[in-house]
Protein backbone atom coordinates (compact mmCIF):
# COMPACT_ATOMS: atom_id res chain seq x y z
CA UNK A 1 0.00 0.00 0.00
CA UNK A 2 1.18 3.52 -0.82
CA UNK A 3 1.20 5.97 2.10
CA UNK A 4 1.03 9.76 1.63
CA UNK A 5 1.64 12.59 4.07
CA UNK A 6 1.26 16.34 3.57
CA UNK A 7 2.66 18.95 5.96
CA UNK A 8 1.21 22.43 5.35
CA UNK A 9 3.77 24.59 7.11
CA UNK A 10 4.19 28.34 7.42
CA UNK A 11 7.10 28.34 4.96
CA UNK A 12 6.22 25.50 2.61
CA UNK A 13 3.92 22.59 1.98
CA UNK A 14 5.73 19.25 1.81
CA UNK A 15 4.39 16.06 0.26
CA UNK A 16 5.85 12.58 0.78
CA UNK A 17 4.71 9.30 -0.77
CA UNK A 18 6.24 6.04 0.44
CA UNK A 19 5.73 2.30 0.23
CA UNK A 20 4.03 0.90 3.31
CA UNK A 21 7.11 0.97 5.54
CA UNK A 22 8.47 3.61 7.93
CA UNK A 23 10.88 6.09 6.39
CA UNK A 24 14.51 5.54 7.27
CA UNK A 25 16.83 8.54 7.48
CA UNK A 26 19.59 6.58 5.69
CA UNK A 27 17.81 4.12 3.41
CA UNK A 28 15.49 5.96 1.02
CA UNK A 29 14.46 2.95 -1.07
CA UNK A 30 10.89 3.11 0.18
CA UNK A 31 10.53 6.80 -0.82
CA UNK A 32 8.43 7.17 -3.97
CA UNK A 33 7.90 10.93 -4.18
CA UNK A 34 9.02 14.01 -2.30
CA UNK A 35 7.78 17.49 -3.25
CA UNK A 36 8.05 20.94 -1.71
CA UNK A 37 5.81 23.89 -2.56
CA UNK A 38 7.02 27.29 -1.30
CA UNK A 39 3.59 28.72 -0.46
CA UNK A 40 4.81 30.95 2.40
CA UNK A 41 1.39 31.18 4.06
CA UNK A 42 3.03 32.83 7.06
CA UNK A 43 3.86 35.96 5.05
CA UNK A 44 0.12 36.64 4.94
CA UNK A 45 -1.02 35.34 8.28
CA UNK A 46 1.69 36.87 10.48
CA UNK A 47 1.13 40.28 8.86
CA UNK A 48 -2.62 40.54 8.21
CA UNK A 49 -4.08 37.70 10.31
CA UNK A 50 -5.62 35.68 7.49
CA UNK A 51 -4.78 33.84 4.26
CA UNK A 52 -5.29 36.19 1.32
CA UNK A 53 -7.47 35.24 -1.64
CA UNK A 54 -4.33 35.05 -3.81
CA UNK A 55 -2.67 32.60 -1.42
CA UNK A 56 -5.87 30.59 -1.15
CA UNK A 57 -5.86 30.17 -4.93
CA UNK A 58 -2.24 29.02 -4.78
CA UNK A 59 -3.13 26.49 -2.09
CA UNK A 60 -5.95 25.11 -4.25
CA UNK A 61 -3.60 24.80 -7.24
CA UNK A 62 -1.11 22.88 -5.08
CA UNK A 63 -3.84 20.57 -3.82
CA UNK A 64 -4.95 19.86 -7.38
CA UNK A 65 -1.41 18.62 -8.01
CA UNK A 66 -1.42 16.66 -4.75
CA UNK A 67 -4.72 15.02 -5.66
CA UNK A 68 -3.23 14.06 -9.04
CA UNK A 69 -0.30 12.39 -7.24
CA UNK A 70 -2.72 10.49 -5.01
CA UNK A 71 -4.57 9.21 -8.08
CA UNK A 72 -1.44 8.47 -10.12
CA UNK A 73 0.23 6.42 -7.38
CA UNK A 74 -3.02 4.89 -6.03
CA UNK A 75 -2.52 6.17 -2.49
CA UNK A 76 -4.22 3.87 0.00
CA UNK A 77 -3.80 5.87 3.19
CA UNK A 78 -2.94 9.49 3.87
CA UNK A 79 -2.54 12.13 6.55
CA UNK A 80 -2.65 15.89 5.86
CA UNK A 81 -1.78 18.25 8.70
CA UNK A 82 -1.54 22.03 8.90
CA UNK A 83 0.55 23.86 11.49
CA UNK A 84 1.31 27.37 12.75
CA UNK A 85 0.14 29.67 9.93
CA UNK A 86 -3.09 27.69 9.49
CA UNK A 87 -3.67 27.72 13.24
CA UNK A 88 -3.43 31.51 13.37
CA UNK A 89 -5.37 32.28 10.17
CA UNK A 90 -8.86 33.59 10.92
CA UNK A 91 -10.18 32.01 7.72
CA UNK A 92 -8.48 28.62 7.96
CA UNK A 93 -11.78 26.75 8.45
CA UNK A 94 -13.02 28.13 5.14
CA UNK A 95 -9.91 26.88 3.33
CA UNK A 96 -10.08 23.45 5.00
CA UNK A 97 -13.68 23.13 3.84
CA UNK A 98 -12.86 24.23 0.28
CA UNK A 99 -10.08 21.64 0.05
CA UNK A 100 -12.47 18.93 1.21
CA UNK A 101 -15.34 20.04 -1.05
CA UNK A 102 -13.18 20.17 -4.19
CA UNK A 103 -10.74 17.30 -3.64
CA UNK A 104 -12.33 15.16 -0.89
CA UNK A 105 -9.12 15.49 1.14
CA UNK A 106 -9.32 16.00 4.90
CA UNK A 107 -6.92 18.50 6.51
CA UNK A 108 -6.26 18.32 10.25
CA UNK A 109 -5.10 21.57 11.87
CA UNK A 110 -2.92 20.45 14.78
CA UNK A 111 -1.63 22.45 17.73
CA UNK A 112 2.04 23.06 18.47
CA UNK A 113 2.32 20.48 21.22
CA UNK A 114 0.97 17.78 18.94
CA UNK A 115 3.48 18.83 16.30
CA UNK A 116 6.30 18.57 18.86
CA UNK A 117 5.04 15.18 20.03
CA UNK A 118 5.02 13.74 16.49
CA UNK A 119 8.57 14.93 15.79
CA UNK A 120 10.01 13.78 19.12
CA UNK A 121 8.31 10.37 18.88
CA UNK A 122 9.90 9.91 15.45
CA UNK A 123 13.36 10.67 16.87
CA UNK A 124 12.91 8.31 19.81
CA UNK A 125 11.56 5.53 17.59
CA UNK A 126 14.80 5.71 15.58
CA UNK A 127 16.88 5.86 18.80
CA UNK A 128 18.46 9.16 17.75
CA UNK A 129 18.22 10.74 21.22
CA UNK A 130 21.05 9.00 23.13
CA UNK A 131 20.16 7.53 26.53
CA UNK A 132 23.50 8.83 27.82
CA UNK A 133 22.38 12.46 27.40
CA UNK A 134 19.59 14.86 28.26
CA UNK A 135 18.42 15.69 24.74
CA UNK A 136 16.71 18.92 23.72
CA UNK A 137 14.70 18.08 20.59
CA UNK A 138 14.02 21.22 18.62
CA UNK A 139 12.27 22.14 15.37
CA UNK A 140 12.38 25.75 14.14
CA UNK A 141 9.61 26.54 11.68
CA UNK A 142 8.38 29.65 9.99
CA UNK A 143 5.71 30.26 12.60
CA UNK A 144 6.59 28.27 15.69
CA UNK A 145 9.30 26.65 17.76
CA UNK A 146 8.68 23.10 18.96
CA UNK A 147 10.70 21.88 21.93
CA UNK A 148 10.82 18.52 23.71
CA UNK A 149 13.22 17.15 26.31
CA UNK A 150 14.14 13.46 26.33
CA UNK A 151 15.83 11.51 29.11
CA UNK A 152 16.41 7.75 29.17
CA UNK A 153 14.64 7.36 25.82
CA UNK A 154 11.39 8.93 26.95
CA UNK A 155 9.91 12.43 26.67
CA UNK A 156 9.84 14.45 29.91
CA UNK A 157 8.66 17.79 28.52
CA UNK A 158 6.89 19.08 25.41
CA UNK A 159 5.97 22.63 24.43
CA UNK A 160 5.48 24.94 21.47
CA UNK A 161 5.97 28.68 21.13
CA UNK A 162 4.66 31.10 18.50
CA UNK A 163 8.11 32.34 17.55
CA UNK A 164 9.43 31.38 14.12
CA UNK A 165 11.63 32.64 11.32
CA UNK A 166 8.83 34.35 9.37
CA UNK A 167 7.46 35.99 12.51
CA UNK A 168 10.83 37.69 13.07
CA UNK A 169 10.94 39.21 9.58
CA UNK A 170 9.39 42.54 8.63
CA UNK A 171 9.99 42.24 4.88
CA UNK A 172 10.34 38.80 3.32
CA UNK A 173 11.77 40.32 0.15
CA UNK A 174 14.77 41.94 1.84
CA UNK A 175 14.94 39.75 4.94
CA UNK A 176 14.77 42.83 7.15
CA UNK A 177 14.12 41.89 10.77
CA UNK A 178 11.20 43.37 12.68
CA UNK A 179 12.05 46.27 14.95
CA UNK A 180 10.79 44.28 17.93
CA UNK A 181 12.47 41.01 16.94
CA UNK A 182 14.58 41.00 20.11
CA UNK A 183 11.52 41.15 22.36
CA UNK A 184 10.05 38.26 20.35
CA UNK A 185 13.21 36.27 21.07
CA UNK A 186 12.68 37.05 24.75
CA UNK A 187 9.62 34.79 24.64
CA UNK A 188 11.97 31.82 24.22
CA UNK A 189 13.24 32.47 27.76
CA UNK A 190 9.86 31.37 29.16
CA UNK A 191 10.39 27.82 27.87
CA UNK A 192 13.51 27.38 29.94
CA UNK A 193 12.00 28.93 33.04
CA UNK A 194 9.40 26.13 33.08
CA UNK A 195 11.18 23.11 31.63
CA UNK A 196 13.21 20.67 33.74
CA UNK A 197 17.00 21.25 33.69
CA UNK A 198 19.21 18.60 32.07
CA UNK A 199 19.81 15.56 34.28
CA UNK A 200 23.07 14.60 32.60
CA UNK A 201 25.40 15.69 29.81
CA UNK A 202 23.25 17.52 27.27
CA UNK A 203 22.85 17.62 23.52
CA UNK A 204 20.49 19.29 21.03
CA UNK A 205 18.86 17.54 18.08
CA UNK A 206 17.64 19.99 15.43
CA UNK A 207 15.10 18.78 12.86
CA UNK A 208 13.59 20.36 9.78
CA UNK A 209 14.70 22.44 6.84
CA UNK A 210 16.17 25.35 8.78
CA UNK A 211 18.70 23.16 10.58
CA UNK A 212 19.63 21.24 7.44
CA UNK A 213 20.13 24.54 5.63
CA UNK A 214 22.38 25.92 8.37
CA UNK A 215 24.35 22.67 8.45
CA UNK A 216 25.14 23.02 4.74
CA UNK A 217 26.06 26.71 5.13
CA UNK A 218 28.36 25.90 8.06
CA UNK A 219 30.11 23.25 6.00
CA UNK A 220 30.78 25.64 3.11
CA UNK A 221 31.54 28.80 5.08
CA UNK A 222 33.87 27.18 7.58
CA UNK A 223 35.33 24.57 5.21
CA UNK A 224 34.27 21.62 7.35
CA UNK A 225 33.70 18.01 6.25
CA UNK A 226 30.25 17.40 7.76
CA UNK A 227 26.88 19.15 7.34
CA UNK A 228 24.98 17.34 10.10
CA UNK A 229 26.52 19.15 13.07
CA UNK A 230 26.63 22.68 14.50
CA UNK A 231 28.97 23.49 17.38
CA UNK A 232 28.12 26.10 19.99
CA UNK A 233 31.18 28.12 19.02
CA UNK A 234 30.07 28.18 15.36
CA UNK A 235 26.83 30.10 15.94
CA UNK A 236 28.14 33.66 16.59
CA UNK A 237 30.69 33.19 13.79
CA UNK A 238 27.97 32.18 11.33
CA UNK A 239 25.73 35.07 12.38
CA UNK A 240 28.52 37.58 11.80
CA UNK A 241 29.48 36.13 8.43
CA UNK A 242 25.90 35.90 7.16
CA UNK A 243 25.06 39.46 8.19
CA UNK A 244 27.90 40.62 5.92
CA UNK A 245 26.56 38.81 2.84
CA UNK A 246 24.08 40.41 0.44
CA UNK A 247 21.17 38.18 -0.66
CA UNK A 248 22.41 37.69 -4.23
CA UNK A 249 25.86 36.60 -3.04
CA UNK A 250 24.15 34.38 -0.49
CA UNK A 251 22.15 32.51 -3.14
CA UNK A 252 25.15 32.00 -5.40
CA UNK A 253 27.54 30.98 -2.63
CA UNK A 254 25.24 28.31 -1.21
CA UNK A 255 23.14 27.38 -4.27
CA UNK A 256 20.11 28.38 -2.22
CA UNK A 257 16.61 29.16 -3.42
CA UNK A 258 15.70 32.82 -3.15
CA UNK A 259 12.76 32.18 -0.82
CA UNK A 260 15.01 30.43 1.73
CA UNK A 261 17.63 33.16 2.08
CA UNK A 262 15.68 35.48 4.45
CA UNK A 263 14.97 32.77 7.07
CA UNK A 264 18.56 31.72 7.78
CA UNK A 265 19.52 34.64 10.03
CA UNK A 266 16.31 34.47 12.12
CA UNK A 267 16.86 30.72 12.63
CA UNK A 268 20.43 31.34 13.83
CA UNK A 269 19.26 34.08 16.20
CA UNK A 270 16.75 31.66 17.71
CA UNK A 271 19.44 29.00 18.09
CA UNK A 272 21.74 31.52 19.76
CA UNK A 273 19.06 32.43 22.30
CA UNK A 274 18.36 28.77 23.09
CA UNK A 275 22.06 28.14 23.67
CA UNK A 276 21.99 30.80 26.40
CA UNK A 277 19.90 28.36 28.42
CA UNK A 278 20.63 24.81 27.27
CA UNK A 279 24.23 23.81 28.07
CA UNK A 280 24.95 21.78 24.95
CA UNK A 281 28.19 22.10 23.03
CA UNK A 282 26.77 20.67 19.83
CA UNK A 283 23.62 20.43 17.76
CA UNK A 284 23.16 17.20 15.83
CA UNK A 285 21.05 17.46 12.66
CA UNK A 286 19.36 14.14 11.90
CA UNK A 287 17.72 13.85 8.48
CA UNK A 288 14.29 13.61 10.06
CA UNK A 289 11.21 15.78 9.52
CA UNK A 290 7.59 16.02 10.61
CA UNK A 291 6.65 13.85 7.64
CA UNK A 292 8.72 10.96 9.04
CA UNK A 293 6.58 11.05 12.16
CA UNK A 294 3.36 11.23 10.16
CA UNK A 295 4.38 8.19 8.08
CA UNK A 296 5.24 6.31 11.28
CA UNK A 297 1.82 7.00 12.77
CA UNK A 298 -0.02 5.91 9.63
CA UNK A 299 1.88 2.62 9.52
CA UNK A 300 2.60 1.81 13.16
CA UNK A 301 -0.24 3.69 14.83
Amino acid sequence: MIIATVDIGSNATRVVLVKGEPLDSKNRQNLILKKRFALRLGTDVFQIGHISSEKMQQVMMVFKEIKDYFYQYKVGKYKIIATSAFRDAKNHKQLVQEIYDKFQLKVDVIDGKEEARIISSSLLRRKLAPATHSSLLMDIGGGSLEVSIANDEKIDFVTSLNVGTLRLIEDIGTGQLRKDYYSMLDKIDNIFLTCPPPKKKSIILGTGGNFRRIGRIRKLLLGLPEDDLILRKDVPTLIGMIMDLDPEHFMKAFAMKEENVPVVLPALLMIQRILHFWPANEIVIPKISLNHGLVDELIIG
